[in-house]
């Protein structure tokens, strides 16, 4: 179940923390999946971490974006990444994102911020939305 929690206390910290939780769920399968001779490939690898991980570290992201939260979200994303090469926590994420050809999981979840935000602003003037932007 994808969703996107807030507290008044917390903020979107209970949201990450939520994704973690689910992601953690989710490892012990990827690890199993990822370690079948079947399936052994990087091209697999990537495919399964687009169709499965993904979509539940980005989900709601232009929401709850923020630098911190971001970076919690950066360390599972990495080490899932690790796993896929068969490589320790230790190396470089420069070496480990160039190896993949991946880009750093923030400039994704920014890149949906701005575009979520553009979207917003070029609605019409009498919009709900934008009403409630303007204000």
């Amino acid at each position: 179940m994808l969703d996107v929690f807030f507290s008044d206390q917390q903020g979107f910290q209970a949201n990450i923390e939520h994704i973690k939780n689910k992601q953690a769920k989710l490892y012990p399968l990827c690890i199993w999946k990822l370690q079948t001779p079947w399936t052994n490939s990087p091209h697999f690898s990537m495919l399964f971490c687009d169709s499965l991980v993904s979509p539940i570290l980005e989900y709601g992201s232009p929401v709850w974006y923020n630098k911190d939260n971001a970076k919690e979200l950066e360390v599972v994303h990495l080490q899932f990444l690790k796993n896929v090469l068969r490589i320790t926590n230790q190396t470089a994420t420069p070496a480990v994102l160039g190896e993949l050809g991946r880009i750093p999981l923030t400039a994704k979840l920014q890149t949906r911020l701005l575009t979520y935000w553009a979207r917003i602003v070029l609605l019409p003037d009498s919009h709900l939305n934008i009403l409630q932007y303007a204000t």
